[in-house]
């Protein structure tokens, strides 16, 4: 942010249950180098769930192992987070950006619209006030949320924009491709493929803006699979 020239803005992205298994040699990740990415590994701090601690580590910084087993910061500290606190929203607004928040999901689900705020963000956008496409197991597409941001990116400030997604949340149906044991892999591939070609679209919106920009996903965890969570 020091550098000569105007500042990027930033779009984070938590890609959820994003995870590229190295054993998979047909994971729509693979995709992502085709579109300019680059690739680079992370360690999260959950296994199969518990989005919230990511982006609570992810947002602040504070790892979450230096908690009790079991704690969940935007619930069981909700009370402790102040506007005081110490995050890269507020780091960034100080920097001279407006921060906001996008989750195509409801906005108490996991009391984001209590602590959003607290960490710093001046505004949350959620799924009541996106033009959503609902699946059959009641998740939204990302296509919706992407377009909700685009909608909403732009101004004099540089901006910094923190996009939660839902389209690949279990759980994941069985498929008649599935391989014998390994049921839901073919429904979450799939869905993996069409979130993928969200982000390349959405990706292609910002290049066309022509503002200097940085645009980072991360995968929260492991998805709720057989396949992607055991060893022979």
């Amino acid at each position: 942010l020091a550098a000569a020239g105007a500042p990027p803005d930033v779009y984070l992205v938590l890609g959820e249950a994003w995870w590229r298994d190295p054993s998979d040699e047909a994971s729509p990740l693979d995709q992502l180098k085709a579109y300019g990415f680059s690739e680079v590994t992370a360690i999260s701090p959950v296994y199969g769930g518990t989005t919230p601690n990511v982006e609570f580590e992810v947002l602040t910084g504070i790892p979450v192992k230096s908690f009790q087993a079991g704690i969940i910061p935007y619930q069981h500290y909700v009370q402790y987070i102040t506007e005081a606190s110490r995050s890269l929203p507020r780091l960034l607004v100080e920097k001279g950006y407006a921060a906001s928040a996008y989750h195509n999901f409801t906005r108490r689900f996991w009391l984001r619209d209590q602590i959003y705020p607290k960490l710093g963000f001046g505004r949350f956008v959620s799924m009541e006030e996106m033009t959503l496409t609902i699946q059959k197991n009641d998740w939204p597409t990302d296509a919706g949320l992407y377009q909700s941001v685009l909608d909403r990116a732009g101004g004099d400030k540089p901006q910094f924009h923190f996009i939660v997604t839902v389209e690949t949340h279990g759980p994941y149906v069985k498929d008649a491709a599935d391989a014998e044991g390994h049921n839901g892999v073919t429904d979450y591939r799939r869905r993996l493929g069409n979130a993928v070609q969200s982000l390349d679209a959405f990706k292609q919106e910002l290049d066309a803006k022509g503002r200097p920009y940085m645009l980072v996903i991360f995968g929260d965890h492991l998805p709720g699979l057989r396949r992607h969570q055991w060893k022979n």
